[in-house]
């Protein structure tokens, strides 16, 4: 699919919807028809949406995964009963039940949504397991406090209350570069030179740069983790890390982040999810990256 869509784009600049039932009906790809239909499904929605992103300026044109990192997966999803779990087993779609290690067995009011089936280089197969369940969290009691006060973050003190009222200052010993790395695990101690506030995101480097978010409690973050400050480390371009803390406006739409292109104003700066790769050049923003395997990619084009 992504070779037809492919070589469609480049002849004639329009995008090209294929099917997988479109290669069914061709004798050489017969043997799609043993394989699990959702699976293919999922596999057009991916190369949909890489190339939504890459005309949202979101992403680099699509291209072939990598060989040497890529992983042989795919994720299937769950209609009727096709998918399933027991004390010692797990049943996926076209496979039927595979003895397995279940590392925690789910509570009995979750949803199986989707299974994601993963081959390792030593030939062991991993399943990871997409559940939904309902927010069990219990709402606050009614306090019997009859008066509240507001705290709002203010650049140069600690906090500004509801009243008007600024308290403290920060310490001399403390700049806000120190802050903001302090905010961040040890994980990322190698690069605390490169922390920088979200106010230095322009002003930080004259020269064509990188701006990476992130958190410590994100999941994808952590999968990239170690390559971003190895890339960092090794010089191979600038890059500067932002600590994603609340202050930073976040969870704006890919239309919203895509406006901010070509803006050299702080007030642009908005964070879809983390992480996110930011590349200035010329003062003002080129590219806005997220999801890790187009921010690897981004990252690859600049290694020798």
């Amino acid at each position: 699919m992504f070779h037809d869509k492919q070589e469609y784009y480049h002849e004639t600049g329009k995008t090209l919807k294929p099917l997988p039932t479109d290669y069914k009906k061709l004798p050489e790809y017969d043997f799609l028809n043993e394989v699990d239909s959702l699976a293919l499904c999922n596999v057009q929605i991916n190369l949909e949406l890489a190339y939504s992103n890459f005309f949202q300026g979101l992403a680099n044109f699509p291209k072939y995964k990598s060989k040497k990192k890529s992983k042989a997966s795919y994720t299937t999803n769950k209609v009727n009963n096709n998918i399933y779990i027991t004390d010692t087993h797990i049943r996926l779609p076209i496979i039927g039940e595979i003895k397995a290690n279940i590392h925690k067995k789910p509570n009995e009011n979750w949803i199986i949504k989707s299974a994601t089936v993963t081959e390792e280089k030593d030939g062991s197969v991993y399943v990871s397991v997409l559940f939904e369940y309902k927010d069990e969290t219990k709402p606050m009691e009614k306090s019997e406090i009859n008066s509240a006060i507001g705290l709002d973050y203010k650049s140069d003190g600690f906090y500004v209350d509801s009243n008007g009222n600024t308290i403290g200052s920060i310490p001399s010993e403390y700049d806000n570069n120190t802050l903001f790395t302090d905010v961040s695990s040890d994980e990322y101690a190698e690069v605390a030179d490169l922390m920088i506030t979200y106010e230095q995101y322009f002003t930080i480097s004259e020269n064509e740069h990188f701006v990476y978010f992130f958190q410590d409690t994100c999941h994808s973050c952590q999968e990239i983790k170690n390559e971003v400050i190895d890339f960092a480390l090794n010089k191979y371009a600038e890059i500067y890390f932002v600590y994603a803390t609340e202050e930073i406006p976040s969870h704006y739409t890919y239309e919203e982040i895509n406006q901010s292109l070509g803006s050299n104003k702080i007030e642009d700066v908005f964070v879809r999810v983390t992480p996110q790769l930011a590349l200035i050049k010329d003062g003002k923003i080129e590219k806005n990256i997220i999801r890790n395997i187009y921010i690897e990619e981004e990252l690859s084009h600049y290694r020798p």
